[in-house]
């Protein structure tokens, strides 16, 4: 069988295109998104970013480094068919091209998500271990910017994407996430905000099998007034162990890779659970949002048969359960959906 020639552009380097076939040998993807300018104090939370693969074949994505030179508050990236937001590579408006996150990981997949400002980051699976992102695919980052700084600033953003070639890959990885918007967080307070997500249901109505989840990769999201957040297998023998932590807030790459991962299925669980605490040291309480309001979310890569899932705990459907001393908790259900 003759494979074709797969032409990748090292957009931004000024480079002839690379000459790679990479079905049968790694390959290394390099785009230059370009330069940003932010004023002293500005947040952008609607720019969208595109690199067009022109990948004539599949690639399967063992690795992701992303680099910025700050001001990069957060960023979410997706593959779609380049048939689709067909916008010249670059920075370009989301909400007036049609672009929203759930319909791009819907119509595409999720490729790699950054943690909380960091500059630098590797989201690194183990060998044999990979995300498919099929022939003729557009990359889009949904990004926000803020420039917290007292003056100007100028930044660029740089990606790398690593593949493997087909006949090495052994586990093929899906996305999924868990957040909990019905956040109230009270003034001059801590709070912690937990909700259970039962996978294994959605997994039976979407295929009629039984569960299958082992967890490969888990990132983080919150902001500064972030003090912890848990991941913990729910349901089962093991209901409650933990199997994902992060403390404070540091700016620094705070995603796990799990190798050998964790069998969510194979320990008895139905899902996991996600819970975030929050220290307000402020005089008014603060919801769910950008700028100076926080969010909970975590974003994960498992072994699993659905192509993606979601669990969402939504505004309105959260409870107090309990006050003890200056701490607030509350709970909500988390509402799966899956493809």
């Amino acid at each position: 069988m003759k494979y074709v020639a797969l032409y990748l552009l090292l957009a931004g380097c000024g480079d002839d295109a690379a000459k790679t076939d990479c079905r049968t040998a790694a390959c290394e993807l390099s785009h230059d998104f370009g330069m940003q300018m932010l004023a002293a104090g500005q947040e952008i939370s609607d720019l969208c970013q595109s690199w067009t693969l022109h990948n004539t074949t599949d690639l399967w994505v063992n690795a992701v480094e992303l680099n910025n030179d700050g001001g990069y508050h957060h960023s979410n990236w997706l593959f779609v068919h380049d048939n689709v937001y067909q916008v010249p590579d670059g920075a370009w408006d989301c909400t007036a091209n049609g672009f929203h996150e759930v319909s791009g990981a819907i119509s595409g997949g999720v490729l790699y998500a950054q943690s909380t400002q960091a500059k630098h980051e590797v989201q690194q699976f183990p060998s044999g271990v990979a995300v498919r992102v099929p022939a003729f695919s557009r990359i889009i980052g949904s990004t926000h910017l803020l420039n917290a700084s007292g003056g100007p600033l100028t930044t660029d953003l740089r990606m790398t994407i690593r593949s493997i070639p087909a006949h090495s890959v052994e586990v093929k990885l899906k996305p999924f996430r868990m957040q909990y918007q019905d956040l109230h967080i009270p003034p001059m307070s801590t709070a912690e905000f937990t909700t259970a997500c039962d996978f294994a249901a959605t997994y039976q109505q979407q295929i009629g099998m039984p569960f299958q989840m082992k967890l490969y990769y888990v990132l983080p999201h919150y902001h500064t007034l972030g003090a912890r957040l848990d991941v913990k297998l729910s349901g089962g023998p093991h209901d409650g162990e933990l199997v994902f932590q992060h403390i404070g807030f540091d700016g620094q790459p705070d995603g796990r890779t799990y190798n050998p991962p964790i069998d969510v299925a194979g320990a008895g669980a139905s899902g996991l659970s996600l819970t975030c605490a929050f220290d307000n040291p402020r005089d008014v309480a603060v919801g769910w949002g950008i700028g100076d309001q926080e969010m909970c979310v975590m974003l994960g890569f498992a072994d699993t048969g659905l192509t993606i899932a979601d669990g969402e705990a939504n505004p309105g459907t959260g409870m107090v359960t309990s006050t003890q001393g200056n701490t607030v908790y509350a709970s909500a259900p988390c509402m799966v959906s899956a493809f």
